[in-house]
């Protein structure tokens, strides 16, 4: 995903290090997350967890938002990987 400078509308150049950085930071977020979710389970064996309605959608809201930090980390580091494809082509 290129941005584009919209003054003279063609698309900017893409850093492939600060892209692969901001992914590892979105991934380890969603790990953060995962682990933090994953400890709430961690009672006792056959014992479940039972959630009211409000906290079934603040767990829907933390999935849905960990899911988008993977996908977009997964975003850039095609897009990082696709200019860095583009700059060994143009040597």
């Amino acid at each position: 995903m290129s941005k584009t400078n919209h003054a003279f509308a063609q698309p900017l150049p893409t850093n492939p290090t600060r892209e692969l950085v901001n992914a590892s930071d979105l991934l380890l977020e969603a790990r953060l997350i995962a682990s933090f979710i994953h400890s709430i389970g961690l009672g006792p064996a056959g014992h479940g967890i039972e959630l009211n309605e409000d906290q079934t959608s603040g767990f829907c809201y933390v999935m849905r938002d960990m899911m988008d930090r993977i996908q977009k980390a997964d975003e850039l580091m095609g897009s990082a990987l696709g200019s860095l494809r583009d700059s060994r082509e143009g040597e």
